[in-house]
């Protein structure tokens, strides 16, 4: 059992990667975000955006409907408002972000969704969007619903004509992409998903540990890719 644990936390110490955290800031600071920026954080959780961004010296609003996780929120230092606060529609932001978020809408409720935050973000604001892609993992998530790629963001709210039962009421042009990959892992094994330690179990988990290792060695080259970051800006 502790040959077990410990390859387990060897494991996720080796898998905990902040990198989608940079990428946000990095795309915000590369289009000139400053603290003057009123950025919105759609779905905030627990703030950990919100905590990158005022790192990199940025002032976040949080949008989060669970009450007591906005409440802790607001605990933190944060501003954070529940979806129907109409103070929302009161200003026009510069940046909207949508970190893991639109997997968890049906693609009418996410047209709705976006069309409503798209309408308080001004012209030639930023439309920030993280969200994974289709993998052994995504359904692991219990209310994830559907996965979406850059291209199924573009059919709608990109290039005219593509997808003809919609019609967004902004347009958006991607400006930059980035694509998140995790390492190879051994995951559907019986052994792996029963709490009780044996010999099986410890091979898995040391062949993870390699991939884990081999994923960090390569500049994570060597992984699937599971999720994108895209940066768009609003052009009308």
């Amino acid at each position: 059992m502790v040959i077990d644990s410990r390859l387990s936390r060897l494991y996720w110490r080796l898998t905990v990667d902040h990198t989608q955290d940079r990428t946000i800031v990095r795309f915000l600071r590369g289009a000139g975000a400053t603290a003057t920026w009123n950025i919105l954080d759609v779905g905030c959780g627990y703030g950990r955006n919100l905590t990158a961004l005022r790192a990199a010296g940025l002032q976040p609003t949080g949008v989060e409907v669970n009450p007591e996780i906005a409440a802790a929120v607001r605990k933190a230092g944060f501003v954070c408002h529940a979806p129907d606060d109409a103070v929302l529609n009161d200003v026009r932001w510069d940046a909207v972000l949508m970190s893991h978020i639109i997997e968890h809408f049906d693609y009418r409720s996410l047209f709705a969704m976006m069309n409503r935050y798209l309408a308080v973000l001004k012209p030639g604001g930023l439309l920030l969007i993280a969200t994974p892609l289709l993998g052994d993992r995504f359904y692991d998530n219990f209310d994830h619903v559907k996965p979406y790629t850059p291209i199924a963001i573009e059919e709608v709210f990109g290039r005219r004509g593509l997808q003809v039962q919609f019609q967004a009421t902004s347009e958006l042009e991607l400006v930059d992409l980035w694509i998140r990959r995790r390492p190879y892992c051994l995951r559907l094994f019986r052994s792996l998903l029963r709490r009780k330690t044996s010999p099986a179990k410890l091979a898995l988990y040391s062949v993870n540990v390699a991939l884990a290792l081999a994923h960090r060695l390569s500049f994570r080259m060597i992984g699937v890719a599971d999720g994108w970051v895209g940066l768009y800006r609003k052009l009308h």
